[in-house]
């Protein structure tokens, strides 16, 4: 129900973990979410980043999201971000953090550990303020750090068998809702 996955969230954002909204605009996200649940971070979904140069209606949903987002006090994350336009669009436009292929391709595990080991590689547009630059920064280490940290947890606790798979995401939701 709502109202037992709500009391759930509000519980986890006790602890102090954040909670995001990952594919903002598609899908089942809907905005009475956003005032009912604990949420401090917006992923733009990455159909919407595409075209945000050349398509004014990309645009204008990207715009208004990150308004929307800023306004309820939220950090806006942007995904699929290829392109050296894109990157400024969102700069100007005050998004927090941008993701995606212009920052680097999905490695093999083998090489993560070189990867990690090298001096992050930020985009930074022209004319973005210090703080765009400070954040996107500290995202490139963190989603690249906690990935690694993810993957192998998961590993090891497969290996033991203290985590057994879940065939949908939407299984291993309600299993944690109910306590299990």
């Amino acid at each position: 129900s709502p109202e037992r996955a709500a009391e759930f969230l509000h519980r986890i954002d006790a602890l102090g973990v954040s909670i995001a909204v990952d594919d903002f605009g598609t899908g089942y996200s809907s905005l009475s979410l956003l005032k009912r649940f604990p949420i401090s971070e917006l992923k733009i979904d990455k159909s919407f980043v595409g075209d945000i140069a050349g398509d004014n209606d990309d645009a204008a949903i990207v715009r208004g999201t990150i308004a929307l987002a800023h306004g309820l006090g939220m950090k806006v994350v942007a995904e699929g971000v290829e392109t050296e336009p894109q990157l400024g669009f969102l700069a100007r436009h005050g998004c927090n953090v941008a993701q995606g292929y212009l920052f680097a391709q999905p490695l093999p595990a083998r090489e993560i550990r070189g990867w990690l080991a090298m001096p992050p590689r930020v985009r930074v547009p022209e004319g973005a303020d210090q703080a765009f630059q400070a954040q996107q920064l500290r995202a490139t280490w963190i989603i690249a750090g906690l990935s690694v940290l993810l993957a192998a947890l998961v590993a090891v606790l497969l290996a033991r068998g203290l985590l057994a798979p879940m065939r949908r995401l939407t299984d291993a939701a309600r299993r944690m809702a109910d306590g299990d």
